[in-house]
């Protein structure tokens, strides 16, 4: 029985994709499914295109790591516009996959670099080590703050036992923010504390009962511990939710359905027509960057 093999787009400035291996045990990944992939000392999550003929030439592979989709995230129809954009461009596959998938959803793993809890070193004898003491740090982040090239030096404390370098492959989380919910118990009146307590039980309460930490203590400190005490006395609990980014649903200002300028009008129409017509067709907008 033949090795199988697969095509892989991966998110690097590389002109064609890469063939690995698909390991005996493992199904055949999906064409548009995300794969984890190895990459000289890194790891890459990938797109997959489709079987290859890579080891028909001989070719030796690396294997694939995991299948991490079990059905594609990209359908057919976005894989082949990705792959036109690719060659009608001459850009890269990878890259242009990432205008097709969510955030981060195709990426490289990053080195990092550990400072060994059982590494006996002299305190200030070494700046990177110092700064390894703090925790774990990108060597991309050590060389800017060490204002040279830390690899050589990095090697060097690797074979000692000292540091450890590892690739990782984590995605920026989302930000999360603080928000103060007031308790059935966190009526204002009949409230014995301070005035400070009183008055963030207020601003709670017209608020309908829940908001973020930092816009009800407005960077007061006395406010902070009144905040406090009102949670050790149980009357506000503490909760952590996702930020979101919406413009037209901020604080203090009400949705706003926004009606297009003559000029944007005759370029939506020109654009909708095209597009219902199924058929290429090239535009050019001139206009002030970022006018809409």
């Amino acid at each position: 029985m033949s090795e199988r093999a697969t095509s892989v787009a991966l998110p690097l400035p590389l002109q064609q994709a890469l063939t690995y291996r698909v390991p005996k045990g493992m199904p055949d990944p999906s064409r548009g499914a995300r794969v984890l992939v190895p990459l000289g000392g890194r790891r890459v999550i990938g797109v997959c295109l489709g079987d290859s003929a890579g080891t028909a030439r001989g070719i030796a592979l690396k294997d694939v790591i995991e299948i991490i989709d079990e059905t594609p995230l990209v359908p057919p129809p976005l894989i082949d516009l990705a792959l036109w954009v690719s060659t009608h461009y001459l850009a890269p596959p990878g890259e242009c996959f990432r205008l097709i998938l969510p955030p981060d959803g195709i990426r490289a793993s990053r080195s990092v670099a550990r400072l060994l809890l059982d590494a006996p070193r002299a305190e200030g004898a070494d700046s990177l080590l110092d700064m390894l003491s703090h925790g774990p740090l990108r060597v991309s982040t050590l060389a800017r703050r060490l204002g040279r090239d830390p690899s050589a030096r990095l090697a060097r404390l690797k074979r000692a036992g000292v540091v450890a370098v590892e690739q990782d492959l984590a995605a920026p989380g989302f930000r999360m923010v603080k928000v103060a919910v007031m308790t059935e118990t966190g009526a204002t009146s009949g409230v014995p504390g301070a005035a400070s307590q009183r008055e963030l039980l207020a601003r709670l309460e017209s608020a309908g009962g829940r908001i973020r930490t930092a816009d009800l203590v407005q960077g007061r400190s006395s406010l902070r511990v009144a905040l406090a005490a009102l949670v050790q006395a149980g009357r506000v609990h503490i909760e952590e939710e996702r930020r979101i980014r919406a413009p037209d649903t901020l604080a203090d200002q009400e949705s706003v359905r926004w009606t297009p300028t003559e000029a944007q009008d005759r370029a939506a129409t020109a654009i909708r027509a095209a597009v219902e017509a199924q058929s290429f067709a090239p535009f050019m907008l001139f206009g002030v960057t970022g006018s809409g």
